[in-house]
C-alpha cells in the first residue's frame, strides 16, 4: 500500500505478512501541537510490536479529550477511531456491570447461590465437587469461585463433543460445556483466594439468563442502550462475518494455522484469529466488540453513579472496587475490575488470537482505552499509554502538574517532598546539563539507567537530596553489549566528576549462569576509564570482576583495593578478585566483538 502512512499487507497461504514501519496517525484533524509525540510514541510501539493498527481514546473527568485511528484495519483500510474491534477479557467488566445492576434491582443476590437444590442454575447437576454448592455470585465475580486454570486448564476451551443435533455455535452449548465442567473437582475451597477464571464469568452469562429470561446479549445490549452505548455487540467468529465498522485481526505469532472449531468443518486449518475458538458464546467472558470511546463512556460512566448517565448508584459501584478479605495490599481483583492504588484506578485489560487492549480509569481523572488488532507480546498496554500522555501536553499527563513536566521526548517526575527527582529518555548532552543544574539544587544522581538503539544512547536518571546516597551513583545496564558505549560516552563527557566517586555499573549476568548482579567499580578520576587508578571495589563484589577494554593497559582490581596494570587487551578482559594474580585473561566473546 501506498506512502499514506499504512502498513504493507500480502496474503500468504492462511497467515498476513505485515510489514508496520509506516504506521502513523490517520486523523490528522485530531491532532494538536501537544498531541504530535503522543501519536509518535503509540506509532512506534505498534512498529517494535509489529501490530498493523490501534484506536485509543482518552477522557478526562468523563469528557472525551482525544481519540485516534493507528496504522490500518485491513486491506485497502484505514484504521480510524471510531472503529469496532474485539476486545476480549475487558468483556467481563461489561458483565460484573450487569450482574450488579440485577442486585440493584432486588432481583439477584451477591450471595445467591449457584449450584445445587437451591442455587440458581439448579438444572445443571454439581456432582464434580461437594464444595460446588457453596459458589456464591460475589465468588464468580472475584475469581474466586474454586477453578484454577494454572493447575486444571481453562475449561471454556475445552472441546466437547455436543449431543446431536447442537451445534457449538448454539445458544444452548455453553450449558452443555458447563455440564461437563461440573463433573470436575474444585482446585481449591470457593472464597479462599484469586485465580483468575474465564469459566467462572461463562457461569455469570449463564446466571443473567436465567433471572431475565433473555439472552445474555439481549440484556445487557438493553443496558448499554441507557447510557446511550448503541454499538456494542458480541462477535462471531468468521471472516464473513465482518461489519464495516469492524477492523481486521491479524495474527503475528506462532501457530500460523490452527484446527477450525466450527460446526461442519471437522479438524479443518484456520487462521487463529478466525474460526479456532468461539466468538458468540463467549460474550461474557470476551466476546464483546466496541470502539475505544464506547468503553471510556462505560467505564467513565461507574463514576456517575447515581446519576442517568450510570447504570449503577454509588452502593453498588463500591461494591464492585471493595477488596476481598483474602487479599491484602494495594492492589487486588473486585468484582470484574482490576483495582489499583488502593481503590483510585481501576480498569481491565484483554487479549486474544488477533487482538489485545487495555481500558483503565486512572486516579489521575484520566480514563483511556487502547485497542489493537493483534497480539501485542509486550502486555504493558497501560504503561504505553501513560508514557504517551505524559509526553504530551499537562492537560493530558496522567502525573499532577507539581510532579510531572515534560520537554520533547523526556519526563521528569518529582516526589511531593521534592527529595527525589527522576528524569527519563535524556540524550547525553542533556544528561550533563541536568547534573550540573541539579547539583545547584541539591541534587545528586544515585540511578542512571542506559538505553541503546543501535550507536543512539539515552539515559534515565534518579536524582536524590538525601546525603546518605551521595556519591553511590550506579549504572544499570539492560544488556551487557550496553557496556562499552555506556562507558565509553561517560568517559568522555567527565560525567563522573559530576555524580561521584562512587560510580558503579551493573547489569544481570545471565551470560555467566550465576544469580543475582555483578558490580562493576569505575574510578571517578582521569579522563580514560581502561588506565585509571583509585578503584574501589564494593562490598557485594566476590570472584571476579569484568573491565571494559579499550585502551592499550587494562586495570587489574584486587581485594584491597590496589589497582594494578595489565598489559593484555581487547574487547573485555577478566580479572580474578586475588592478590597473588596480577595478569588479565582477555575474554572474546562475539556479543563483544
Amino acid at each position: 500500500m501506498s506512502a499514506a502512512g499504512q502498513c504493507e499487507l500480502s496474503h500468504t497461504d492462511h497467515n498476513y505478512s505485515v510489514l508496520s514501519a509506516s504506521i502513523s496517525p490517520n486523523e490528522k484533524d485530531q491532532q494538536t501541537c501537544g498531541t504530535e509525540r503522543l501519536d509518535a510514541i503509540i506509532c512506534q510501539f505498534l512498529r517494535e510490536q509489529n501490530v498493523p493498527g490501534a484506536t485509543l481514546a482518552v477522557a478526562k473527568h468523563g469528557r472525551l479529550v482525544y481519540q485516534q485511528g493507528y496504522g490500518v484495519a485491513g486491506a485497502g483500510r484505514r484504521m480510524t477511531a471510531n472503529m469496532a474491534l474485539r476486545v476480549a477479557s475487558i468483556s467481563k467488566p461489561v458483565t460484573a456491570i450487569a450482574v450488579m445492576r440485577l442486585c440493584q434491582e432486588g432481583r439477584l443476590s451477591l450471595d445467591a447461590r449457584v449450584f445445587g437444590r437451591a442455587g440458581i442454575l439448579r438444572r445443571l447437576k454439581a456432582r464434580g465437587d461437594k464444595r460446588l454448592k457453596e459458589v456464591r455470585v460475589r465468588h464468580l465475580l472475584q475469581h474466586s469461585a474454586g477453578w484454577d486454570r494454572d493447575l486444571a486448564g481453562d475449561a471454556v476451551f475445552t472441546r466437547v463433543t455436543p449431543p446431536d443435533g447442537m451445534a457449538t455455535t448454539s445458544d444452548l452449548y455453553n450449558a452443555h460445556l458447563l455440564q461437563h465442567a461440573l463433573y470436575r473437582k474444585l482446585q481449591f475451597t470457593p472464597g479462599t483466594r484469586h485465580a483468575y477464571s474465564n469459566l467462572g464469568y461463562l457461569v455469570l452469562g449463564e446466571v443473567i439468563e436465567v433471572v431475565t429470561e433473555q439472552t445474555y446479549e439481549s440484556y445487557v445490549t438493553s443496558l448499554l442502550t441507557r447510557i446511550g452505548i448503541t454499538d456494542m455487540y458480541v462477535g462471531q467468529e468468521e471472516r464473513a462475518s465482518w461489519l464495516s465498522s469492524e477492523a481486521e485481526y491479524f495474527n503475528i505469532k506462532e501457530p500460523t494455522t490452527m484446527a477450525s472449531v466450527m460446526p461442519g468443518q471437522g479438524e479443518s486449518s484456520v487462521l487463529p484469529q478466525y474460526g479456532s475458538f468461539l466468538m458468540r458464546n463467549t460474550g461474557a467472558f470476551g466476546g464483546w466488540v466496541a470502539t475505544a470511546a464506547d468503553l471510556v463512556h462505560l467505564l467513565g460512566s461507574l463514576e456517575q453513579s447515581g446519576t442517568p448517565d450510570s447504570l449503577l448508584d454509588a452502593s453498588s459501584f463500591s461494591a464492585m472496587l471493595e477488596r476481598p478479605a483474602y487479599e491484602s495490599g494495594r492492589d487486588w481483583y473486585g468484582f470484574g475490575l482490576d483495582v489499583q492504588d488502593g481503590g483510585q484506578t481501576w480498569g481491565h485489560t484483554g487479549a486474544m488470537e488477533g487482538t489485545s487492549g487495555t481500558c483503565q480509569r486512572h486516579h489521575s481523572g484520566l480514563t483511556w482505552a487502547f485497542l489493537l488488532n493483534a497480539w501485542a507480546s509486550d502486555t504493558d498496554l497501560d504503561g504505553v499509554v501513560k508514557c504517551a500522555l505524559s509526553s504530551a501536553t499537562p492537560d493530558l499527563s496522567p502525573f499532577p502538574p507539581h510532579v510531572a513536566q515534560v520537554c520533547g521526548g523526556e519526563v521528569q517526575v518529582t516526589t511531593a517532598d521534592h527529595r527525589q527527582c527522576v528524569m527519563t529518555h535524556l540524550s547525553l548532552s542533556r544528561l550533563f546539563l541536568e547534573v550540573e543544574l541539579k547539583r545547584g539544587h541539591g541534587f545528586t544522581a544515585v540511578w542512571v539507567g542506559v538505553n541503546t538503539k543501535g550507536m543512539d544512547l539515552s539515559f534515565n536518571v534518579i536524582f536524590s537530596r538525601n546525603p546518605s546516597l551521595h556519591g553511590q551513583t550506579k549504572i544499570v545496564l539492560a544488556e551487557k553489549s550496553q557496556l562499552s558505549a555506556a562507558l565509553k560516552a561517560f568517559s568522555l563527557g567527565n560525567i563522573l566528576s559530576g555524580i561521584g566517586h562512587d560510580l558503579s555499573a551493573q547489569w544481570l549476568p545471565s551470560w555467566t549462569g550465576s544469580a543475582g548482579r555483578e558490580t562493576l567499580p569505575l574510578c571517578s578520576r582521569g579522563g580514560c576509564l581502561c588506565s585509571c587508578q583509585g578503584i574501589h571495589p564494593t562490598a557485594d563484589q566476590k570472584e571476579e570482576v569484568w573491565f571494559p577494554c579499550g585502551e592499550s593497559e587494562c586495570v587489574t582490581v584486587h581485594t584491597d583495593g590496589s589497582a594494578g596494570r595489565n598489559s593484555r587487551h581487547g574487547k573485555m578482559c577478566r580479572f580474578t578478585d586475588s592478590v597473588e594474580e596480577q595478569t588479565g585473561e582477555c575474554w572474546k566473546r562475539n556479543s563483544y566483538q
